[in-house]
């Protein structure tokens, strides 16, 4: 094994290490920080919400997909130690969140237009569970 190969080794173990033990913790805090504002903003709606619903926010897609790559990296962190084709794997993973994503979207647009507001209130909630879920099986 060549000296960059056997340092990218001890960086990554060192960086597996850091996301295995903090990772969940930090997963947990914002999805519990998200659902929570999402919440309030389902219970106290603005006049404006109430006029005209808009679409969210780029911090809030960008806080919501930096919790959930969190797990998504020390997943990928995992797989550089198991003899496994990358390549397939990121494909498979890719393709699933594809599919995933696009479910979610549609879903989400039916669920909205169905239940308007109480939606928002359900998905404050479902953010709030998923980060409670994340955290109890890491602990």
């Amino acid at each position: 094994m060549s000296t960059k190969s056997q340092r990218a080794c001890v960086s990554g173990s060192i960086t597996a290490s850091y996301v295995d033990v903090w990772g969940h913790w930090i997963a947990f805090a914002l999805f519990v920080a998200l659902g929570v504002h999402i919440l309030y903003e389902g219970l106290n709606p603005s006049r404006e919400q109430i006029e005209k619903p808009s679409s969210h926010s780029f911090l809030k897609i960008t806080l919501t997909a930096f919790g959930t790559s969190i797990d998504a990296m020390a997943v990928g962190i995992s797989l550089a130690f198991v003899e496994m084709s990358i390549f397939l794997a990121a494909g498979l993973i890719g393709l699933a969140t594809t599919v995933m994503v696009t479910l979610g979207v549609m879903l989400g647009r039916v669920v909205g237009s169905l239940f308007g507001q109480k939606a928002e209130i359900i998905g404050g909630l479902t953010l709030i569970a998923v980060g409670a879920w994340i955290l109890s099986g890491n602990l």
